[in-house]
């Protein structure tokens, strides 16, 4: 599957902010993200909350949980405009891009980072920031969408997993079929993990 060029870098730029803003949050407001979530959909109204509602998938293997969080348009838009509903024209925009987080956590210690492992701390950083990107891919149906864009979240021990954002360029009907995101792992020598999400309407 092809994109066209002149969408390529606008879709990355927009996913690169909206990552930025969300991994800046917590610092800015002192507030853990499940602090921050909750209060932004409690003052939701029951139709937005089932919108915005979060769908995952995980898997735990060995000492460590691999967790697949999808993030509509309405609720990445949500967070970008402060709370305000977004327009039909901007999700329709932001529907170019499918996004998800991959949360990873350990058993033995809150903060991946500092877990014991051959690589210097700053090689563990530098994976996680840019090198997963090419071990990472979405398979919906016959389509098999490389990782555009990986944005890791540095939650500096204020929640228990590192948090990776992702970017897909969005195929047809992909709403209505299975998502399966494969990591290849060089990092915890766990081979390959498959991770799958199955999106409903209320979901979008």
């Amino acid at each position: 599957m092809k994109l066209r060029k002149r969408y390529v870098l606008p879709l990355i730029f927009t996913v690169f902010c909206i990552g930025i803003l969300l991994s800046l949050t917590p610092a800015i407001t002192g507030r853990p993200w499940d602090e921050i979530m909750n209060n932004s959909l409690g003052k939701l109204t029951n139709s937005q909350s089932t919108e915005l509602e979060i769908i995952s998938s995980s898997k735990s293997i060995k000492d460590h949980k691999f967790e697949l969080i999808y993030q509509s348009a309405r609720k990445r838009l949500n967070i970008l405009n402060g709370g305000e509903d977004p327009s039909t024209a901007e999700i329709v925009e932001a529907e170019k891009i499918i996004c998800y987080e991959l949360r990873i956590s350990s058993d033995k210690q809150p903060d991946l980072l500092k877990e014991s492992n051959p690589r210097p701390f700053e090689e563990r950083v530098i994976y996680f920031s840019s090198i997963i990107q090419n071990n990472i891919r979405m398979v919906i149906g016959n389509d098999t969408l490389p990782c555009a864009m990986v944005q890791l979240e540095r939650n500096f021990g204020v929640a228990p997993y590192l948090s990776i954002q992702t970017a897909f360029p969005a195929v047809k009907n992909w709403k209505t079929q299975r998502h399966h995101l494969i990591l290849k792992d060089e990092y915890f020598g766990l081979g390959d993990i498959h991770l799958e999400n199955k999106l409903s309407g209320t979901d979008l």
